[in-house]
């Protein structure tokens, strides 16, 4: 056991309540309070394919909740609404004309860094960035004039109104069943990758980080068997800690790497509202929850150091042994709580190191 676990402690800062990803512009409106960039960009031009399409894609249909999406030919113009489905779009070699902006946890011109490094690499401009107002709405004038001949929101909340708005400028490619509801990256990938005629090398891609995610996992035997718990930093005056549960991304991220939610969190999760990914504990019942390590993140610093000095909390096992890590690093939330394709890479080089650090310290 590590004598002196704070010392120890990685703090990772990383931020991000689902709800915080879930709010980035992923609803419509007629008008635009924050213009970010302008449609007349040079990256609103056709985009430049590396990837063919391959025989037979076209035509092809894709049915969603609110109907089909009946594409003849191969998109020129394509936009993304949403959540990560750009990432699908730039791995095909195709850039897309507009982007959500990535306000929360984007660089200053609202991009996320793999996608950035992403659009480099094929020596493209940036596509513009989607305008939002203060609520996160959308600009539908913005859309129109950018002409999209498809617009891709697999991974979005939009409802019936915003799709028949949507589908009035473009073949419209929405959610399979409910908002945000597609059940792993891979299925929004082949999602994607049908949509642009790629199918079978959006499945060679799903390979590659299938395989990145493989070798982490095995370069780390001493994950198996280990279990966690992924949970919140504490607000003021809290007298529960929550834990996400597995309808949660990161939760499922760090399984697919060897380890395993802790059986009592599940338990917990049980008796939550059907509609919420987390449940919680009475502080001054913590040590019924049993894990080796424990995952938090938080708005920033003062939060995890708020939660720190909380007597409760600092005696909990995990705590104690120095099997914690605490993250407000809102690009590593933002790349272990929705992984693609591109960002798998980029996640692992940053969370692995991390989860490795804890394990190590609670020997």
């Amino acid at each position: 056991m590590n004598k002196n676990p704070r010392t120890a402690r990685r703090s990772a800062n990383l931020t991000l309540v689902v709800a915080s990803i879930l709010a980035l512009g992923l609803t419509l409106t007629g008008c635009n309070t924050a213009t970010k960039a302008s449609s007349e960009s040079t990256a609103s031009t056709a985009p430049a394919s590396k990837v063919p399409v391959e025989a037979g894609a076209y035509p092809t249909t894709i049915a969603h909740a609110f109907g089909k999406a009946v594409i003849d030919k191969e998109p020129e113009r394509v936009l993304t609404i949403g959540i990560s489905s750009e990432d699908t779009v730039i791995a095909l070699g195709v850039v897309p004309v507009a982007v959500p902006d990535e306000t929360w946890a984007g660089d200053a011109e609202g991009y996320l860094p793999w996608f950035r490094e992403a659009v480099a690499d094929l020596g493209a401009e940036m596509p513009v960035t989607l305008n939002a107002s203060d609520t996160g709405e959308l600009d539908y004038e913005q859309i129109l004039d950018l002409a999209p001949d498809l617009i891709l929101a697999p991974y979005s909340d939009i409802n019936d109104a915003a799709y028949k708005r949507l589908e009035s400028i473009a073949t419209t490619v929405a959610y399979a069943n409910e908002p945000f509801g597609i059940t792993s990256w891979q299925e929004q990938a082949r999602i994607v990758g049908q949509a642009l005629g790629r199918p079978a090398a959006t499945e060679t891609l799903i390979e590659g980080a299938e395989t990145k995610l493989a070798d982490a996992a095995a370069a780390h035997p001493e994950f198996k068997g280990k279990t966690f718990a992924y949970g919140m930093a504490l607000n003021e005056g809290s007298t529960e800690l929550g834990f996400y549960d597995k309808k949660d991304g990161r939760v499922t991220f760090t399984e697919q790497l060897g380890l395993t939610m802790d059986p009592d969190v599940a338990e917990i999760s049980a008796n939550r509202p059907k509609d919420l990914w987390y449940g919680a504990v009475s502080l001054e019942k913590l040590d019924t929850v049993t894990p080796d390590i424990f995952i938090a993140w938080g708005d920033d610093q003062a939060t995890v150091d708020r939660s720190l000095a909380n007597p409760l909390l600092a005696q909990w096992a995990p705590l104690k042994s120095g099997g914690d890590i605490w993250i407000t690093d809102k690009e590593l939330a933002r790349a272990t709580t929705s992984v693609s394709i591109i960002s798998m890479g980029w996640a692992l080089d940053r969370y692995v190191p991390l989860l490795a650090d804890a394990i190590a310290n609670t020997k």
